[in-house]
């Protein structure tokens, strides 16, 4: 008889989901990724510990519907008012930010992520849907610097925003799956006043709320990535995140089910077994 050794399951290390020394990973502070759980039911916790995020009149989750690369994403319903909110998550700094959206409704203001006031001011930074479908930043008093290229619904887009420089001058930079779309200056200052920070709308801004899907929101304070960056963040999120995340093999039949004493973390690779 000849033995066949099979490779084992990888399942993510939810002790210590991400890899640090990972290039992609370094000023990374939040990170939501939907991960099927070993016994059933999503989770769509920050895998940087920071900011898990409390869900306001029930998102719903989507086993059928993932990204290129996912199984699973976070459904929010305009005429519901679906929301995260994260708490105040300044950043009057360069930053990035990227996650991958899928529009059920196309025409429409629609908030995404980023941080207003209840009277629809005080912006570090916000990033939205415009009516014609293109999606933009805003910060402090400019006005909305858009995509050049419009989206389509009913399709996932891997979508991003950099903003980079001092104040006084920034250059803000829209990616669309992995590459460049626009580039934009402004002398307009993110504002300096703490607000809270949303995903589905924008901070505690009552209005213009997200009607699609969501996964793989990425936030870096005081980062802001490369255009080779981007391209790498794009490849490795359609391909599970090998470097990302830290994964281990074990037998997937012998692990102890999730929750228990034995292996409290336990989850699927998103792209199945390697």
């Amino acid at each position: 008889m000849v033995a066949i050794n099979l490779p084992l399951p990888k399942v993510l290390n939810y002790g210590q989901p991400v890899n640090q020394s990972a290039p992609l990973n370094r000023g990374l502070s939040l990170w939501l990724l939907a991960q099927p759980q070993r016994i059933g039911g999503i989770r769509f916790l920050d895998l940087c510990g920071n900011y898990h995020g409390a869900f306001t009149n029930g998102p719903t989750w989507s086993g059928s519907l993932g990204r290129p690369g996912g199984r699973a994403s976070l459904l929010f319903v305009r005429s519901a008012s679906h929301y995260l909110n994260f708490g105040a998550i300044d950043c009057n700094v360069e930053f990035s930010w990227a996650a991958w959206i899928y529009l059920n409704s196309t025409g429409l203001a629609q908030n995404i992520f980023g941080n207003f006031n209840s009277g629809g001011s005080n912006v570090d930074y916000s990033i939205r849907m415009e009516t014609d479908n293109k999606f933009s930043h805003i910060q402090g008093g400019s006005g909305f610097m858009k995509s050049t290229s419009t989206l389509s619904g009913s399709t996932w887009y891997h979508l991003g925003v950099v903003r980079s420089g001092a104040a006084g001058a920034w250059t803000i930079l829209h990616y669309i799956n992995g590459v460049q779309d626009r580039s934009t200056g402004t002398a307009f200052n993110p504002d300096a006043t703490a607000t809270n920070t949303s995903l589905g709308r924008t901070g505690d801004f009552n209005g213009n709320y997200l009607d699609g899907y969501v996964d793989d929101v990425r936030f870096y304070h005081g980062r802001a990535l490369t255009a080779s960056d981007f391209a790498a963040l794009y490849n490795a999120s359609r391909t599970g995140y090998q470097q990302e995340l830290n994964w281990l093999r074990r037998p997937w039949l012998n692990a102890p089910a999730a929750g228990t004493a034995g292996n409290p973390y336990y989850y699927r690779h998103l792209a199945g077994a390697a």
